[in-house]
């Protein structure tokens, strides 16, 4: 109470009932905004997190340790059943990660992203009853009514309520497939023009042929299943499935000779250096990402005769720390060559060969890839997927693919902000369900191939 006593004299309050009220106003003040900043909440029906270590920045590169938190939204949600609200951090990304070219003058495609100063946030949550879902505003900008918040994709036909003047609450039924679903304020938007230059013109914010109309801040919601059952015991690690390794948070740079067969990041911040990602011994079968684990790096499984690969869990993985099209071969610096395919950095990579293998693939969120963010090389007739609850967002390179489906896979219940091809579907007998997608301006949503197939 000493600096309290010390405020009270200079001030000339009396000093002892005041500097007591002072001193317990002051506590309760301190109890509020440390119970604000753990308002998350972990039940069998709600399930939310939060970094602590979050920077609030749109305009340069985070720390190694910090995660990014959007300047322009903050997201509660409630059950249908429970009125109290729980935090869910909003993560952000910007173009380049707001480190511009680093060491390149090429052209990376993210080019106008940068100059519009676009963002993208994304809130992620898992849930087993129906949730409001608030989400505020907070960077200034006001709403009069409902009507200025359109919930896409609009078929979901989800109920919005104006709480006040800077928050709306969406009504978010459950379901077992989860809703990934963009929120959108009118006055967050933006119109793009092409300016009908060259081959194929350039994008601008003012004048020529209009492209599209969508929000400068976009906003993402990934409300997905809490997982429970034979899900829970199929995508989750347990002490049975095998040896566990747990990575300690902060920087990781140690993956490539470990001896157990599952890695498991616990909920935390993890960073692999600029010029390192993960090449995963053969032992090494399973990675998970814990809800609320944020990963800065990449893995490549090099084990062409593991029969079944795991990479589980509702965490992140984000591509900010590397450069575009990072070139293994030269200190992970932009690539330079026509081998980028073979050398570059993808957030995911994979080998196979004549033996038949498995991958499951669920729940992941993937940030701002710089090259390809899932490759498998060698037989892709031998390598068959289950892809579920996938996330994709902060594509602002070209080349930022969404994902190939090999023979007699499956996607669904999936979301894809892609600046490339989307879909692959080079492969016979493949199947993609329930999956939206939010294009950039650079290839197509469906690729069939690049030669002549019988599909």
């Amino acid at each position: 109470m000493s600096t309290i006593y010390q405020l009270a004299k200079l001030f000339k309050w009396p000093t002892s009932k005041t500097v007591t009220q002072l001193g317990t106003m002051l506590f309760g003040i301190l109890i509020c905004f440390s119970s604000y900043a753990q308002q998350t909440v972990s039940n069998s029906k709600l399930q939310t997190w939060w970094h602590s270590n979050y920077e609030l920045n749109e305009s340069s590169l985070v720390a190694d340790n910090k995660v990014r938190r959007s300047t322009h939204y903050d997201v509660k949600v409630s059950t249908a059943s429970d009125s109290a609200r729980y935090d869910s951090f909003v993560y952000m990304s910007i173009p380049r990660s707001g480190k511009a070219k680093w060491g390149y003058n090429d052209e990376d495609g993210a080019e106008f992203a940068a100059e519009a100063k676009l963002t993208m946030s994304w809130s992620s949550l898992l849930y087993s009853e129906d949730i409001w879902v608030y989400v505020s505003e907070t960077d200034g900008k006001t709403i009069s009514s409902v009507n200025d918040v359109t919930i896409r994709p609009s078929s979901l036909n989800f109920s919005k309520e104006l709480v006040d003047s800077k928050t709306v609450r969406i009504k978010v039924p459950y379901s077992s497939n989860g809703y990934r679903f963009s929120v959108e304020f009118n006055n967050q938007l933006y119109t793009a023009y092409n300016d009908m230059s060259g081959e194929s013109g350039r994008l601008n914010t003012s004048s020529g042929s209009k492209v599209t109309t969508e929000p400068k801040n976009a906003l993402l919601i990934f409300a997905e299943p809490i997982l429970t059952g034979d899900n829970a015991n199929r995508l989750i690690p347990k002490m049975a499935d095998g040896e566990i390794y747990d990575p300690a948070e902060g920087e990781v740079k140690n993956l490539n000779n470990i001896s157990e067969s599952i890695v498991y990041f616990k909920p935390g911040t993890y960073y692999m250096p600029y010029n390192y990602h993960a090449m995963l011994p053969a032992n090494v079968k399973w990675v998970y990402f814990a809800p609320g684990a944020y990963i800065k790096g990449a893995f490549r499984f090099p084990n062409k005769n593991q029969p079944v690969y795991k990479v589980t869990g509702y965490g992140a993985l984000s591509g900010e720390k590397y450069v575009y099209e990072a070139d293994t071969l030269k200190d992970y610096t932009h690539s330079t060559t026509d081998k980028c395919h073979t050398n570059c950095v993808k957030m995911l990579q994979f080998e196979s060969d004549n033996p038949q293998q498995y991958l499951d693939l669920q729940g992941v969120t993937i940030v701002e890839p710089p090259y390809h963010s899932f490759v498998v090389y060698g037989n892709e007739d031998t390598f068959e997927m289950r892809v579920e609850n996938l996330k994709q967002v902060g594509s602002w390179f070209w080349q930022t693919d969404g994902i190939e489906l090999y023979t007699n896979s499956t996607l669904t219940n999936s979301f894809f902000h892609a600046n490339d091809e989307v879909l692959n579907l080079y492969y016979n007998n493949t199947k993609a369900t329930n999956t939206d997608i939010w294009k950039n301006e650079n290839g197509p949503v469906i690729q069939w191939g690049w030669v002549p197939r019988n599909l």
